[in-house]
């Protein structure tokens, strides 16, 4: 197999992406070492949100109703779990 110069950038970035997911997997295997399930769990909700921001603003998609309506159910119970502990 040759590699070609002009995808030795595409390789680059797969590595530095590989490389942050590998880094960011250990953190939050060491977060769930050190701290209560129940605590970090509302912080996990986010990505709901990020999602919806990623998906608006790279691929133009608008989410519907019934998203956004689920999205503030999951993220207001995340609240309320987290309220009670």
């Amino acid at each position: 197999m040759v590699l070609d110069a002009d995808l030795a950038p595409g390789w680059l970035s797969l590595a530095v992406i590989g490389g942050f997911g590998t880094v960011g997997q250990i953190l939050m295997i060491r977060a769930f070492e050190l701290t209560p399930s129940s605590v970090l769990a509302p912080f996990f909700y986010l990505h709901l949100v990020f999602a919806l921001i990623y998906g608006f603003s790279v691929f133009d998609d608008v989410p519907s109703f019934a998203t956004i309506v689920g999205a503030v159910l999951v993220v207001a119970s995340g609240v309320y779990v987290y309220r009670a502990t």
